[in-house]
């Protein structure tokens, strides 16, 4: 009976993971302590809200008790103080109340910017993590204000003896009775405010709200007698607003609640019991969970893709107060219209309030549509063409508000503009003539020695790139019409373009149609513009053959596969020999391809149209590289040192606490990273598995590697003894260094689908060593490593909900994107200050345990953390690992939209990390320190031989654990000095892994190897390890 689990609620999300759960015994508990000793009936959200905290982060229920005695504090000064010092009586009911919401939210930002940085910066000093800006993300509107209320009533004494009172009874039966004995879980629990709950500095606009539409509903309670249940109703109903549906759900729950409880009271034996006050709110409060514990089971059975939680009302218990006040008035039509009435006014009073605030300001700042400015340094073509499309990824493809005309003319000055710069391509006062020109339509004219480049400059609405060759050779236009959805079509263009030194070069904004273009992909005027205004009419037209362009190409002779189309005839500066050369030999077709192909229905002039695979990319590529000119500045780096080395490099150029340096990414930044950089690096990958590293995949590298260093990045493939990766990382010596986005590993042999993440490499001592031997153990796909301090800027946190503009974590979301029917865990290495025998090395999932789905990556984890030495506790409620839980991040975030994958987070103990804190030389002389000779032996473990070995007998491999784990736990050096004592002819010798530079310790006996012992790693290695090791490889002993 002990292992019996009453499973109450249902599998898939909902009350089983809820604060609505822990809220309804909070009430219940409020209730009954009011019906049996008179505690007054306030405050009743905060015993259920504070209960999982308390359970979860300890840290932040804390944080929120002293806010509200500090609330209190100032309160009852300015309440008696202040108010009587200047004739005013003192405040009480609503005034009071609403006096107690100000005062709560001034206290919050002056601590949260204020105070508990600097309590954290203190903390940190003694390797305490006081994550105070990540624990208190989604903390309740009003919990603050609500508890200092309770405080109130009564006095200080009073109050906080009913608040502990009620706190302790709901933390009792929350822990030792819902936990333990049914299937509710705390690990992943579901704060239910989401967004609108964060702190006043990420959500100013919902204070706003919540201030004005409270005043109001106080103001109408003393003038009109307006009912509410209180002037915090309205107010939180006016933040849903904006969302329509939240307030259907909302009155939709209200009214259920409402029949059922009147229907109950009035026509069952219940109308003639005594069912008032305290009574009739729990009542109440039970037939609103009853009724959503009904809809969590039918939204699951029915419908699993819909959120659970988003089929409930707002808030915890607005629809219960709204039903319970119209049945107490028996004024359905008065109450629901005085609640909305108010949240109607104060909803839209704040918005507009909340424009004056965002608008005014700017009056005075001179302010510029134009996001891409001019700069002296032009980047290179290929560079150009990846930034244009990660505009085209972030636009929002709406029009422009402009007349019909106005757009005409724009038009028509843009198409002289162009014929204007390409009859003098060479005289840079015509040049600058025409920049000014293009300027006034918003569009940035740059050039180079070779090339000039149109771009748009609008940040809203993309109409083209548009290169003009100063020095053609031959006379057609190379076109992309759909840029985005064809993106091979656009890396091809490129080349194809400078190749043959062709007259021009655009790039259009519409994606791939179905069948036709859309009134919702229109191409943009621009594009014929450019092609009407240069007078040419022989057009190469490149396409991509891919999955859009399949359902076109189905029709064809051919099907969909690669081939030519040639439109009355080819353009005159072509032949087909060349074209063949370039790009290699398919077969060749006259008339339309698509219905699409054609730039303009009434085209009559000369189209050769190319439809390119990724083999006739990889010939374009194999040719254009022979030019070594042409390639010379784009190549990717080579390196042989070890991953270690290589990270330890950049570890030290991480981004450090308080240098504002960090810089968050933009949005077509964003684009640019994950589809012409990550994409195309993720699809070489799968290509890969144990391939060579030929020249056709160094000439795509090299591709790549000319978009990464347009972002300050450089790609370098490292072979050495541990595999074969592909790292990204800035140029040391470059700007974007200091810009603190990170540096990652992608592992080019064959690998589990295992992504290794360091989200705090400085702010959490040592986990960048120990994911780096994980990773290289476990043979992860990724290895995934922020490059700043949490502190170093506001936004350089890149586990804060709301920061979802980091490389790490475009990073993370992309590879799911990529690989979205996968399945992959995603394993975050964090660490806290405890040692193991108070809080062990725990590994936390996003829910009590994993998906079935990953036993098999589950099972690599584990055995590569075996290897690692580590011993640790699966996350499941214990107290031990109480705090532990995976909590809010942008990657826990985003497991909503990559269903197959999984993510973890392993937590180590400070004793554990602290064997990754040795420096080498300070290893080397205490290695050398109980050595018996005092020199180094250098070791290259791939040539040691069955003969060099000797076996380990039972009693020498016991005394050999023992010593280990003794030296584990104290690190001290006369531990490992016993590892030899109790056996003749045996001694220590301090060795260097060749090439390497990392120390260990052999273990010797009568001149053979007994075992090797790595003190990093805590790894010991004998003859039977060691044969294991080398089938998968000898990094593996590492």
């Amino acid at each position: 009976m002990g292992d019996f689990i009453l499973q109450l609620f249902p599998a898939g999300g909902g009350l089983g993971q809820s604060v609505i759960t822990t809220v309804w015994i909070g009430i219940t508990v409020v209730c009954l302590l009011n019906l049996r000793f008179g505690f007054p009936l306030t405050g009743l959200v905060v015993p259920g809200y504070l209960v999982p905290l308390l359970i979860v982060s300890p840290t932040s229920a804390a944080v929120i008790l002293i806010e509200a005695v500090v609330v209190y504090g100032l309160m009852l000064f300015s309440a008696k103080y202040v108010m009587q010092k200047f004739g005013y009586a003192e405040m009480f009911g609503r005034d009071r109340f609403f006096a107690i919401i100000l005062i709560s939210i001034l206290v919050r930002v002056v601590m949260d910017t204020l105070f508990w940085p600097l309590i954290a910066n203190v903390l940190s000093g003694w390797d305490i993590t006081f994550d105070y800006s990540s624990q208190l993300y989604s903390l309740g509107l009003v919990i603050i204000a609500l508890t200092a209320n309770v405080m109130w009533n009564g006095g200080f004494k009073y109050g906080m003896k009913v608040t502990i009172v009620q706190l302790l009874i709901t933390f009792l039966l929350v822990r030792f009775a819902l936990m333990p004995m049914t299937n509710f879980s705390i690990a992943n629990l579901a704060i239910m405010y989401e967004a609108v709950a964060a702190s006043i500095i990420a959500a100013p606009k919902a204070y706003i709200i919540l201030v004005i539409t409270a005043f109001i509903a106080s103001r109408a309670n003393i003038k009109y007698g307006w009912e509410f249940n209180g002037i915090m109703l309205p107010a939180l109903l006016a933040l849903q607003l904006m969302q329509p549906t939240k307030l259907l759900t909302s009155f939709a729950e209200t009214a259920i609640i409402l029949i059922i409880g009147a229907s109950l009271l009035n026509f069952t034996r219940l109308r003639n019991a005594n069912i008032e006050g305290a009574r009739l709110l729990l009542f109440f409060f039970n037939i609103g969970f009853i009724y959503k514990l009904f809809l969590n089971y039918f939204v699951v059975h029915y419908y699993p893709e819909i959120k659970v939680t988003d089929t409930f009302a707002f808030g915890y218990m607005l629809s219960t107060l709204l039903a319970l006040k119209i049945y107490q008035k028996s004024a359905l039509g008065l109450v629901i219209r005085a609640t909305f009435q108010t949240s109607i006014l104060g909803g839209a009073l704040a918005i507009v309030i909340g424009f004056i605030i965002m608008f005014i300001p700017s009056l005075f700042v001179t302010t510029d549509i134009k996001e891409l400015q001019s700069t002296n340094k032009v980047s290179a073509l290929g560079q150009q063409i990846s930034e244009y499309k990660s505009y085209l990824y972030t636009s929002n493809k709406g029009q422009l508000d402009i007349s019909s005309y106005q757009a005409s003319q724009d038009k028509n000055n843009f198409k002289q503009a162009i014929y204007e710069i390409n009859k003098a391509p060479n005289s840079i006062e015509n040049l600058l003539l025409n920049k000014q020109r293009l300027a006034k339509l918003d569009f940035q004219l740059q050039f180079d020695d070779s090339y000039i480049y149109i771009r748009d400059a609008r940040k809203t609405s993309q109409r083209g790139l548009f290169v003009i060759s100063r020095k053609p050779s031959a006379d057609f236009i190379v076109t992309v019409p759909f840029p985005t959805s064809e993106s091979l079509a656009s890396d091809s263009a490129g080349l194809i373009f400078s190749h043959f030194d062709s007259r021009a070069l655009v790039f259009g904004t519409s994606a791939t149609p179905t069948t036709e273009l859309t009134h919702n992909n229109k191409q943009s005027p621009y594009y014929l513009a450019f092609i009407e205004a240069l007078g040419l009419e022989q057009l190469f037209q490149v396409r991509e053959v891919n999955n859009r362009t399949n359902r076109l190409l189905i029709k064809t002779p051919v099907g969909a596969t690669s081939q030519y189309w040639i439109y009355n005839q080819l353009p005159s500066s072509l032949s087909q020999r060349l074209i063949q050369q370039l790009l290699g030999h398919q077969e060749t077709f006259f008339g339309q391809a698509t219905n699409s192909s054609l730039p303009a229905a009434n085209f009559n002039g000369q189209l050769f149209e190319v439809f390119l695979n990724s083999d006739n990319y990889t010939t374009l590529l194999a040719n254009i590289s022979r030019d070594e000119s042409n390639n010379e500045d784009n190549a990717i780096s080579y390196a042989t040192q070890s991953l270690n080395e290589v990270i330890e490099l950049f570890a030290d150029n991480i981004t450090a606490k308080g240098s504002g340096a960090y810089k968050p990414l933009t949005a077509n930044q964003a684009a640019l990273w994950e589809f012409e950089i990550l994409h195309p690096l993720y699809r070489l990958k799968t290509k890969l598995t144990d391939q060579d590293v030929d020249e056709n995949i160094i000439n795509q590298l090299n591709q790549i590697n000319a978009t990464a260093r347009l972002m300050g990045y450089q790609l370098t493939l490292l072979n050495n003894a541990q595999g074969r990766f592909l790292l990204i990382a800035p140029f040391v010596d470059g700007a974007a260094i200091a810009y603190g986005q990170g540096f990652y590993v992608i592992n080019l042999t064959s690998s589990t689908q295992l992504n290794i993440e360091v989200p705090r490499p400085l702010f959490e001592s040592n986990t960048l060593k120990f994911a780096t031997e994980l990773f290289v153990n476990s043979r992860a796909e990724h290895l995934l490593i922020a490059g700043a301090h949490p502190y170093a800027h506001p936004q350089a946190n890149v586990l804060l909900p709301n920061n979802v503009d980091s490389l790490f974590n475009v990073v993370h979301q992309s590879y799911l994107r990529f690989a979205q029917n996968n399945a992959i865990l995603n394993l975050q290495i964090r660490s806290h200050s405890a040692p193991s025998w108070i809080r062990p090395t725990a590994l936390a999932f996003e829910y009590s345990q994993s998906n079935n789905a990953h036993q098999h990556l589950l099972q690599t984890l584990n055995h590569s953390l075996q290897d690692l030495a580590v011993d640790y506790q699966v996350v499941q409620g214990q107290t031990a690992t109480r705090g532990l839980e995976l909590g809010t991040s942008p990657q826990s975030g985003y497991q909503i939209f990559a269903p197959h994958s999984e993510l973890a987070t392993l937590w180590l103990a400070s004793d554990f990390k602290q064997q990754f804190s040795v420096n080498q030389q300070s290893l080397l002389q205490r290695l050398l320190a109980i050595s018996a000779q005092p020199t180094i032996k250098v070791m290259n473990i791939t040539t040691l031989s069955p003969a060099n070995w000797q076996a380990v007998s039972s009693q020498q491999q016991s005394h050999f654990l023992k010593t280990i784990e003794r030296y584990a736990s104290t690190q001290r050096l006369t531990a490992l000095a016993q590892l030899c004592k109790p056996f003749a002819n045996c001694e220590l010798q301090t060795i260097e892994f060749e090439g390497r530079q990392e120390y260990a310790l052999a273990i010797r006996q009568k001149g053979k190897l007994l075992a090797i012992f790595n003190p990093i790693t805590n790894r010991l290695t004998d003859q039977n390890r060691f044969n294991t090791m080398m089938i998968e490889g000898s990094y593996a002993i590492y």
